[in-house]
């Protein structure tokens, strides 16, 4: 009883306080009274007769005191003093707050359950999460959901009313241990691959404490790994396995069942629970994870598009900033050109990649590019260390047949080529033809020849590499477009996911040089 009171006084308490509202007053030329409200369509009485809805205008009210009240469901009314002039017209604006009430929710275990069994109550209302038990909700109906782990959820339907206060008292009983949505988050992965890259990861969820212990087995049936897991004291449970033996060796090529066995750990003297869960994971060593740049739209080297794409379901998001001198000018760049880029490979052959390319002039408006691409990977070097691959692109850029990015404008195809050496070096050579033109969009039905080539070495936490790009225009007579020269490394330490990237480079068009650097974050899964 003596805690009823208290939390009856909490309530009170706090019905009592209200913030202020933000209303404003305001005399302009004219005669009357205009009355405006937020939200509007709020049902307005002056010296209690109801003379319309908000937003209202009376131009012709008599000067003198009024009481204007204004009411709208579900909302607070609200009432002010108004006093019109013999001369002017009178403005004012109320913010309406949403009515509410108060209601105190209280958890409490069933009896029997003893105090020394955890029981840390988790409070949602109409689906979204509330810190502490008393609660200042909107007027209605509300559907209070109680979880706490160990326990069975409760679920109650309540009515809301204005000013008022009320106490919900719930009882919540002990749950039956039970195991459920048991998943994996890469079915497919490669351990020699860095960090978070290389590992995969087993979900499940439990309803109660538990505990048990995780197998791994081969496909001979051999056990490879085990881990004991718990006890649990939440609902979702995670566990790492990073391809390889208790002493850190990868483990071969194949299938992996993963075998999850789990018992319940009881307070009082019911039985043992046990259940289990079979999950299936590949190790595939042919699986390479790698960051690559796709700030022209298409992913590879900075100048030189590669023949690799990602792992179905992998996805990588960049975002890089140059600075330098461009060719042909006596200064440093006004500008300071950025790149957001994102790639995925939705099939096991194939990858998308789009870009957004942006220029600001300073004192000026911004110059846009963006750009999309899709590769298909016909040949990836396994027993032979050739690799081909199609793409296909469209660029599109305000200004100029070329962003500082090296995004051609135009539609662009492309076929890389590479020749790996061992597991760490890899050349590339990717001719392609481009259809550009000045103002962004093919201007003539000559294209213009694409020669890029590169080298790159792979590290388990980085890659670095070396691109060239050249341009060979054909329209009257063949002539050497821009040429660029870039290299880059990407660092990706493990375990996290993020990429740093660094690169420098110079240019050359029209007869002169030009130089750039450029720095860049991103994030690859």
């Amino acid at each position: 009883m003596h805690r009823k009171l208290f939390f009856i006084a909490v309530l009170v308490c706090a019905a009592l306080f209200q913030a202020g509202a933000a209303d404003t007053y305001e005399e302009r030329e004219g005669s009357g009274l205009e009355i405006m409200s937020e939200p509007s369509n709020a049902k307005v009485y002056i010296n209690g007769i109801e003379r319309g809805y908000t937003p209202l205008s009376l131009p012709n009210l008599m000067p003198g005191s009024y009481v204007v009240w204004l009411v709208k469901e579900t909302y607070a009314d609200r009432q002010v003093m108004v006093t019109v002039p013999q001369k002017g017209r009178v403005v004012i604006s109320l913010d309406m707050e949403r009515a509410t009430g108060m209601v105190m929710i209280h958890p409490q275990k069933a009896p029997g359950v003893p105090s020394s069994v955890p029981f840390e109550p988790e409070i949602y209302v109409d689906g979204e999460y509330q810190q502490g038990g008393a609660l200042a909700l909107h007027v209605g109906f509300r559907n209070i959901r109680v979880r706490a782990f160990g326990f069975d959820d409760v679920s109650k339907t309540i009515a809301v009313q204005q000013g008022t206060s009320e106490v919900i008292e719930l009882e919540m009983k002990p749950a039956l241990y039970s195991l459920g949505n048991a998943g994996i988050r890469r079915s497919r992965f490669n351990p020699a691959n860095s960090g978070s890259l290389g590992t995969t990861e087993c979900t499940f969820e439990v309803s109660a404490p538990g505990k048990g212990v995780l197998r791994i087995m081969n496909s001979q049936g051999a056990e490879v790994y085990s881990m004991e897991l718990g006890p649990f004291t939440t609902w979702s449970q995670n566990v790492i396995w990073n391809g390889r033996t208790r002493d850190g060796t990868i483990v071969p090529d194949g299938t992996y069942t993963i075998n999850i066995d789990t018992e319940s750990i009881p307070w009082d003297d019911r039985p043992l629970v046990k259940q289990s869960a079979a999950l299936s994971v590949v190790v595939d060593s042919s699986i390479s994870i790698f960051p690559e740049t796709m700030a022209s739209a298409k992913s590879g080297l900075l100048f030189a598009a590669g023949t690799d794409i990602l792992p179905r379901g992998s996805f990588q998001l960049d975002a890089l900033m140059l600075f330098g001198k461009p060719p042909a000018t006596e200064d440093a760049w006004s500008n300071l050109p950025m790149a957001f880029a994102f790639r995925v490979s939705p099939v096991s052959f194939l990858e998308a990649a789009v870009s957004l390319n942006i220029t600001p002039e300073f004192g000026s408006s911004s110059v846009i590019g963006v750009g999309g691409s899709v590769k298909w990977q016909i040949m990836k070097a396994r027993e032979l260390p050739l690799g081909l691959a199609a793409v296909l692109s469209y660029g599109w850029a305000q200004e100029g047949p070329m962003t500082p990015f090296a995004m051609g404008t135009g539609p662009e195809i492309s076929i890389p080529v590479s020749w790996s050496f061992g597991n760490s070096f890899m050349a590339f050579l990717t001719p392609g033809l481009l259809w550009s033109g000045p103002d962004g969009y093919p201007d003539s039905g000559v294209p213009g020849g694409i020669l890029s080539a590169g080298f790159s070495y792979r590290h388990a936490i980085f890659n670095t590499g070396l691109s060239l790009r050249t341009e060979y225009l054909f329209e009257n007579r063949v002539s050497l477009g821009p040429v660029l020269i870039g290299g880059e490394i990407k660092f990706f330490p493990g375990p996290s996911v993020f990429v740093f990237s660094a690169m420098a480079g110079v240019s050359y068009e029209d007869s002169t040089w030009g130089g750039f650097g450029g720095i860049g974050i991103g994030f690859i899964q």
